[in-house]
């Protein structure tokens, strides 16, 4: 995975949180290792700004199962076994959009 160098002990501290929370058979069996990509500079979809992806600085995971326009309704992201996850990205610096927004539950960045 390719990201920004200041933010890669962040990821490595959520990784490495998650492994400890779930098991590796349990992160596969949620999908929580199902990577949607990280670095990729273009501008976000429908804008003309760039994409936080751009920077490096995003994530998505499970994007076959968390779709962009999704909102906690029908978001897998959205279902309580995902919370701690949610929490552990928090925690070590980063939002989630689908908690703040209610869609793009497969997103999470660093905040600002």
């Amino acid at each position: 995975m390719m990201c920004h160098k200041l933010v890669a002990d962040n990821f490595t501290a959520v990784f490495n949180e998650l492994l400890a929370t779930y098991g590796y058979d349990k992160i596969k069996e949620l999908g929580i290792d199902l990577f949607g990509g990280c670095f990729n500079y273009r501008k976000m979809r429908g804008g003309t700004a760039l994409s936080m992806h751009s920077w490096g600085i995003a994530i998505d995971l499970d994007p076959a199962r968390n779709l962009l326009k999704e909102s906690a309704k029908t978001a897998r992201f959205a279902r309580p076994e995902y919370k701690a996850m949610i929490d552990i990205f928090y925690k070590h610096g980063f939002i989630s959009l689908g908690r703040e927004k209610n869609y793009d539950w497969m997103h999470f960045e660093i905040k600002e």
